[in-house]
């Protein structure tokens, strides 16, 4: 994983930039968070960060100071500018000193991602133009061995010195596929991509997993990922997220599950390019399906229980319910016609989506595509169920159930933060966490056994108290500095609490206190 230093003299924002993305899960290590440049300093001549991102407005050095600095004993490190300020001048003066990227604030989670996915090819760009034995001629060479082993099975020769491919030949690799479909009237057209189109998908392929090799093969996309190594284990959305930004275009990515060797590596390929070309095909059809109504009716019956299982990582109810599904489908295990099929597929996609919506509308997930474009059977329909359909929604199920702890602790941190607000409310707070507001609010009551505003008056009074015993400032200024703009209101809700007045209860700590 690369190293990522944050340097920024105001808190909040610092805490903002820590929780705005999962640093782990985009691929990165969050090595030090600074609000001193001079520490920031002393800690990068130790550590030798991958990446340091940096205010330039701060007191005692400034960002470009800093950058004028480190860049000459750091020079691998990339710096990356973040200024509220949108100034031509600071902008020339960063990218002057070397900086990589200038951001302006308020930092979008998009384009702090996208910076570090370029950031990261360019780091490793640089790593491999000094660190490689091979040259030009050598690489083109070992891209078409490997293309030639992979689609023809020819197998490169075994006693050349000038082979190394004959290196990788018992590393572990796993095979991505990527299909950027052309859209003309609401259809799919499997026309030749264009070239320019073509650059940029390789391009977003190489920044997000930097493969071993890739190429253009009927149509599709493909690379080999090196399977070992923490650092290539990121998420396909993050490259999925990245070619539409940059074509506009909803791409079809399958990442295998399973690695192969090169040395078995003809037999692989084909299996997991049949299956997703099949994939890619089968997926135009089943976007037109309309789905039955009597199967959208068992599925909406089905729904209360499987949302109540999905929710508690209930994984043998979720089970439980599908196999109940499916056999209401087919009473009499009889052949099902290829509609049926596919109207029941159609609406167990539909219900996932609406789940995810449901639960953070920023995390859009679905079901895999199909690896078959043909059922016949009732059992073949549950094997399928049971082997991929299942083990995506228990992936979902997992990952959401992993999250509720972190999303009421951020919540509470919020709250913590921005008690004084008089406009802080449970909306507010969802939309910085990027979460649904119902969903947030039953999480909370859930976890903390009080509702998001008793929670904040909880907190709102503890304050008001501390500041009752500890400082001379009148009630009215206690009222404004813990969010009641209202003093009457601030009265009635404390008395409530407490049984007594503000002044009362000044007065009755001052005097059982006196010292």
């Amino acid at each position: 994983m690369l190293n990522v230093f944050l340097i920024d003299d105001e808190k909040l924002i610092l805490k903002g930039l820590e929780q705005i993305i999962d640093w782990t899960e985009a691929g990165f290590h969050l090595a030090g968070c600074f609000t001193q440049a001079r520490k920031a300093m002393d800690a990068a001549r130790r550590e030798r960060p991958d990446i340091i991102m940096t205010d330039i407005r701060m007191p005692g050095c400034s960002g470009l100071d800093l950058i004028a600095t480190l860049k000459k004993e750091l020079p691998d490190t990339l710096f990356v500018v973040l200024s509220a300020y949108d100034s031509f001048e600071y902008a020339q003066q960063a990218l002057h000193l070397g900086a990589f990227r200038y951001l302006l604030k308020p930092i979008e989670k998009s384009d702090l991602l996208e910076t570090l996915v370029e950031a990261r090819a360019e780091i490793l760009r640089k790593q491999l133009e000094s660190k490689s034995e091979m040259g030009q001629q050598d690489r083109q060479m070992q891209s078409y061995l490997i293309r030639e082993w992979l689609l023809n099975g020819v197998q490169p020769p075994m006693d050349s010195k000038r082979t190394p491919v004959l290196q990788l030949s018992s590393k572990p690799f796993r095979l991505l596929f990527c299909f950027c479909p052309i859209r003309m009237n609401d259809d799919f057209s499997y026309e030749s991509v264009p070239p320019p189109i073509r650059q940029i998908i390789f391009d977003s392929i190489d920044a997000v997993y930097q493969p071993d090799n890739q190429f253009f093969h009927a149509g599709i996309f493909v690379a080999l990922l090196d399977d070992g190594g923490q650092e290539k284990q990121v998420p396909i959305q993050v490259l999925h997220e990245l070619i539409i930004k940059k074509t506009q275009r909803q791409p079809l990515i399958y990442l295998t599950t399973g690695t192969s060797t090169l040395s078995d590596g003809h037999a692989f390929f084909q299996d997991a390019f049949s299956i997703f070309r099949t994939c890619v095909f089968f997926e135009k059809e089943i976007a037109n399906i309309q789905i039955e109504s009597d199967v959208s009716d068992k599925v909406a019956c089905a729904e209360k229980e499987l949302v109540r299982s999905l929710n508690q990582a209930d994984h043998d109810g979720i089970r439980h319910i599908f196999q109940m599904l499916l056999r209401d489908c087919s009473p009499d295990h009889s052949l099902i016609d290829r509609q049926s099929v596919l109207s029941i597929y159609r609406a167990l996609q539909d219900f996932v989506y609406q789940y995810c919506c449901q639960i953070d509308p920023k995390h859009i997930s679905a079901l895999p595509l199909l690896p078959l474009a043909e059922f016949l059977t009732h059992r073949d329909l549950s094997t399928y169920m049971t082997q991929f359909v299942l083990k995506e929604l228990e992936v979902i199920s997992r990952q959401f159930t992993a999250n509720k702890s972190t999303l009421v602790a951020r919540a509470k941190l919020h709250i913590e933060s921005h008690f004084d607000d008089p406009d802080l409310k449970l909306a507010s707070v969802s939309q910085q966490l990027y979460v649904n507001y119902s969903y947030l609010s039953h999480l909370f009551n859930t976890e903390t056994g009080l509702s998001f505003n008793q929670y904040l008056t909880r907190v709102r009074l503890e304050h008001a108290c501390k500041l009752l015993v500890n400082s001379p400032l009148s009630i009215l200024e206690i009222a404004g500095r813990v969010g009641y703009s209202d003093i009457k209101n601030f009265f009635r809700v404390f008395k409530k609490q407490y049984g007594q007045s503000p002044q009362r209860y000044r007065q009755n700590q001052t005097d059982s206190n006196p010292g």
